[in-house]
């Protein structure tokens, strides 16, 4: 389904390069200027807790969605320039881009954001238009030649295309380049109405906030050293925290940020979560069933990137990484439901400061990681038991 595909963006690769995830940081050296502006550890938000999770499983959605839109209404006004460059023949609404990624800057708003967001956003028909207004933009923020012809790469990668021409967009990609604090995102937008102000659907639409989420998680490396070997920041960070985080945390916050109301979201969220339809190009799913030995097993032990040839989780053809669309995003919106979303960026913020990810996690909800691990697969098992995963 396309409301899948879309959601399958390349963040976190460099130019060349496939980059992973390593269970620790790299020490920030005082580097990392990561602030967490919620006390740690968080208290729970609610009824739900990491000793009632399993027995209240069936409120988990609904609350995470609620504890998201409270975070937004609770926080302030955030000021870093925001671009949507629209095309002129693209069936969307910036006004709407707009106030949606204005939303998440007010959610996360006391941790580190971006310098400033650029946004391309394009259908099949601005295809063309993009890559060359992709290359005039970067030109002129001193985005080298060599970045900017691999990032046009990408955007067409964002596309089908037919004997050279885009037939329909739909992926999302957001990244950094050397030499700019600009986050660049390039929205693909697909050919119905759900990037409109009144969607019939709001599955293809949700990638604003997904990418905009992967746009905050590398602001909390602001000013960390690169580790020997990488080549941008994006590199450093992804040795920072399990692959299923990465995408698991940009969809439980991009799609309940950016869907309104609460029936809506249970809509897009059961889809997402029951369909593992980030699988591709013969992947299979890197799991045997979904008990919750299973499903723990998948959370704690995902392979540590060592380099650009050791890439670990991201290894292609694996499907670890993939589901992280999908596991991932219910392991997080669990997260969401105890503590509120805040609590999951002070989770990445942690090991921008130099936390390994077990150390992190105990020190932002208050107990063990391996203790964190067995109550999410239980929870898991149990929503997976309601919600069977559907064949790709």
């Amino acid at each position: 389904m396309k409301i899948l595909r879309l959601l399958l963006s390349v963040t976190t690769l460099s130019i060349g390069t496939l980059v992973g995830v390593a269970h620790a940081a790299t020490p920030s050296k005082g580097g990392a200027n990561a602030v967490i502006p919620i006390k740690l550890p968080v208290a729970p938000i609610g009824s739900i807790t990491f000793a009632n999770a399993v027995e209240k499983v069936a409120q988990i959605p609904t609350q995470a969605f609620k504890n998201v839109q409270a975070a937004i209404n609770s926080g302030s006004k955030v000021n870093t320039p925001v671009t949507i460059d629209l095309g002129s023949k693209t069936n969307a609404d910036k006004a709407t881009i707009l106030a949606a990624v204005k939303r998440e800057l007010s959610e996360f708003s006391g941790f580190n954001t971006p310098k400033a967001y650029y946004a391309f956003t394009y259908s099949a028909a601005d295809e063309k238009w993009a890559e060359k207004e992709w290359a005039t933009v970067a030109k002129k923020n001193g985005v080298s030649q060599g970045e900017i012809q691999g990032r046009t790469d990408n955007i067409r990668g964002n596309c089908n295309i037919e004997n050279g021409v885009a037939t329909e967009c739909y992926g999302g990609m957001a990244f950094s380049t050397n030499g700019t604090e600009i986050r660049w995102v390039f929205y693909g937008v697909s050919n119905d109405n759900s990037w409109t102000t009144n969607p019939s659907d709001y599955g293809n639409s949700t990638q604003v906030n997904h990418e905009f989420t992967h746009a905050l998680q590398t602001a909390q490396y602001n000013g960390h050293p690169l580790a020997k070997g990488d080549n941008v920041i994006t590199d450093t960070q992804h040795r920072g925290y399990p692959c299923w985080v990465n995408e698991g945390q940009a969809n439980a916050i991009g799609i309940s940020t950016w869907i309104p109301d609460l029936q809506n979201y249970l809509t897009v969220r059961n889809r997402t979560v029951a369909t593992p339809g980030q699988l591709r190009n013969g992947e299979k799913l890197p799991i045997s069933d979904f008990s919750a030995a299973s499903l723990k097993n998948f959370l704690t032990t995902q392979a540590p990137f060592t380099g650009p040839n050791t890439p670990g989780c991201y290894q292609p053809g694996t499907g670890t990484y993939s589901l992280g669309y999908n596991v991932g995003f219910a392991a997080i919106e669990v997260l969401v439901a105890i503590a509120g979303p805040r609590s999951t960026m002070a989770l990445i913020a942690r090991t921008a400061l130099g936390d390994d990810f077990g150390k992190a996690f105990q020190t932002v909800y208050g107990i063990p990681w391996a203790q964190g691990a067995t109550i999410l697969g239980k929870v898991l098992a149990a929503e997976f038991a309601a919600n069977p995963i559907r064949s790709n």
